[in-house]
């Protein structure tokens, strides 16, 4: 059996799909086991050549599947292939980083048990970031939805902190 090299220079592009935040769950899956059934490697066990491409595009498939299967993987992703944004410094708003300090500072003063109450404010904060994301990427603002996933990774850290 001959493999053929896919189309490996992004993500959506190895599954046929537009660059968009808007995805088909149910269709991408299938699309992810069709590809894992093609370039399976056991497939091509008689061929070395054909195996390593096997093997590099299954990684590929997994990780492409990882990233488009999770909207704010997803959307980090298409921010990354804006070329023009990687030559912008987002910042973050001085209010959320005055709100983000104040959620430190509560943290450090805490004894070992957190407050559900800190939990739950954290939990707020990433419910209405990921609102956020959502909306920014499905409006294609890339530039603010570079800054909600900004202050994802913020909270994300925080939450961390609380583990």
């Amino acid at each position: 059996m001959q493999i053929e090299k896919p189309n490996t220079s992004n993500y959506f592009a190895f599954y046929e799909l537009p660059v968009a935040f808007a995805i088909d769950d149910p269709a991408l899956k299938q699309l992810y086991l069709n590809k894992s059934k093609i370039y399976h490697p056991d497939f091509y066990s008689d061929n070395i050549e054909d195996q390593a491409i096997a093997i590099a595009t299954s990684s590929f498939n997994n990780n492409a599947f990882k990233t488009l299967s999770n909207p704010i993987s997803r959307a980090q992703y298409i921010v990354d292939l804006q070329a023009d944004l990687n030559e912008q410094t987002v910042q973050l708003p001085n209010d959320f980083l005055m709100e983000m300090m104040d959620l430190n500072e509560a943290l450090e003063t805490e004894e070992a048990s957190i407050p559900e109450a800190l939990q739950k404010q954290i939990g707020s904060y990433k419910q209405e970031v990921f609102d956020q994301i959502q909306a920014h990427a499905l409006a294609q603002d890339w530039v603010n939805t570079q800054m909600a996933l900004l202050k994802w990774r913020y909270l994300e850290r925080l939450e961390q902190r609380l583990r």
